[in-house]
């Protein structure tokens, strides 16, 4: 188990005894070790905790629904917003539709090479952008936030170069030397 691997690093590196640092989905592992071998753990910070009866994805689908849901009520309540992006509840599932049966094929390039390849949005790929970018990054970049309705306007109206940022943007992540994936 995790719990027993991080016990195993904890042995490997000699310490009696160790603080935890714990934010979002790594605070079940440390909720564990805490269960597990609670007599090599001084303290534990968690931050943004998640229950330790919950497993990662099992709240995701309604997170998302409700994420997406209240951007557009935001938008709806808002004169200026619902004026200039009329009806975008519905055409952003229409548009979620399109892309799921007509993906668009992006051509990027890999970060760090001169490698080229094809990527495929769909509208569930789409959808995975736009939650990611107003639940996990509400304030960077701004093409993330700001621009969620004037990105559905654009992309509804054929306009899929706006893509490109949010593609690179996700690139990018995948060579992120401040990230593991474990």
């Amino acid at each position: 188990s995790v719990a027993a691997d991080i016990n195993a690093l904890k042995q490997t590196l000699d310490y009696e005894s160790w603080i935890l640092y714990g934010t979002s989905y790594s605070t079940r592992p440390m909720q564990l070790v805490m269960e597990r071998y609670p007599e090599n753990v001084r303290a534990v910070v968690l931050h943004d905790t998640n229950p330790i009866t919950d497993t990662r994805y099992m709240h995701d689908t309604e997170h998302a629904a409700r994420v997406l849901q209240v951007m557009f009520d935001d938008c709806a309540s808002d004169l200026a917003c619902a004026n200039a992006y009329p009806d975008l509840e519905n055409r952003f599932w229409e548009l979620v539709r399109n892309l799921n049966d007509n993906p668009v094929e992006l051509e990027m390039k890999f970060p760090g090479t001169p490698e080229r390849f094809s990527l495929e949005v769909t509208g569930y790929s789409l959808i995975s952008w736009m939650v990611e970018g107003i639940f996990y990054h509400p304030a960077y970049p701004a093409f993330e936030t700001a621009y969620m309705p004037l990105l559905i306007d654009e992309l509804s109206k054929g306009n899929m170069d706006l893509l490109y940022p949010w593609a690179d943007y996700s690139i990018s992540k995948w060579g992120n030397d401040d990230y593991s994936w474990g």
